[in-house]
């Protein structure tokens, strides 16, 4: 496994069930206790894990693989995280302009951009061999 605490790349998710593309980013909102946020390419969406089981399934992907990863992902990663940051109340630097239409979605509308069903996937993390 590869260092974690790079404050934004892409890594692989290695499980029984495959590998996921998923995304780190330590300027998110922090995440409930005891979790963290990563934006899974899968779903297109940023998702909670438990940390100490998601952690040591992690490999940084080489310089190249994070060119390709962010060429691939990089749009719906940013639009996913625009969305958490208005959940939270935080806002990136360069939209200091005028409110758009998008700004005014509902919370119910917002709560669908992180999918706080981490439960479904633990399961996934499961470190019981049973092969």
């Amino acid at each position: 496994m590869s260092r974690i605490d790079n404050s934004a790349a892409w890594f692989e998710l290695r499980t029984q069930r495959g590998n996921t593309i998923v995304m780190k980013d330590d300027e998110l909102p922090e995440a409930s206790k005891g979790r963290m946020y990563l934006f899974n390419t899968e779903r297109g969406a940023i998702v909670e894990y438990d940390p100490t089981i998601v952690s040591p399934k992690l490999y940084e992907l080489d310089e190249a693989a994070q060119a390709d990863a962010h060429a691939q992902f990089g749009s719906a990663w940013q639009e996913a995280r625009k969305q958490v940051m208005k959940k939270h109340g935080k806002h990136n630097a360069s939209n200091d302009e005028e409110p758009s239409a998008e700004s005014t979605e509902t919370k119910a509308e917002l709560d669908g951009d992180i999918d706080l069903a981490a439960d479904e996937d633990d399961d996934l993390f499961d470190d019981d061999d049973e092969d």
